[in-house]
């Protein structure tokens, strides 16, 4: 036997290791790696599309808000006009048509505001489910399985931060 340090080393037992070095990364890339992307990829586009929707509602709504605006304002112009009349009457009339459009734009205001509540909800509870399911099929590969309710903990957990921020 001899003391040199590379005159001990084998070659078919390096490359051997080297080969089941390699073949255990693309085992793990395939199995593991490539999935999880996938899922990670696949959330970030469903939070996107999420995120888009819920510019679309807000938009919805400043334009339900401009419409309400734009009542108001053709409700106090044509009071305005009646105005040169009858003192008496147009009093009354402009009265009247000023809490109807009151009554008009609170209500479109309302229904906007719940349509954009509910779509909200709606996105929101999509979005809780899908986040679940992702982190525990996740889990499931990466560990072999997870508690669900520790998990839908933890999800709700994420997303009460991300709604506070």
């Amino acid at each position: 036997m001899s003391l040199d340090p590379l005159a001990q080393i084998d070659l078919l037992t390096i490359g051997a290791i080297i080969l089941i070095t390699l073949v255990t990364l693309l085992l793990l890339r395939r199995v593991c790696l490539l999935p999880l992307i996938e899922v990670m990829e696949r959330r970030e586009a469903r939070i996107a599309a999420a995120r888009r929707d819920r510019v679309a509602g807000e938009a919805a709504l400043r334009d339900a808000d401009a419409q309400v605006q734009r009542a108001v304002a053709a409700a106090r112009e044509e009071a305005a006009r009646v105005s040169a009349g009858i003192e008496a009457e147009v009093a009354k009339v402009r009265a009247e048509r000023l809490a109807q459009a009151a009554r008009q734009a609170e209500q479109i205001l309302a229904r906007g505001r719940e349509e954009v509540l509910l779509q909200g909800r709606v996105l929101e509870a999509r979005l809780h489910t899908e986040l679940v399911s992702s982190v525990q099929g996740t889990l499931i590969r990466m560990i072999g399985g997870a508690d669900e309710s520790a998990v839908r903990y933890m999800v709700k957990r994420v997303m009460a931060s991300s709604n506070a921020g």
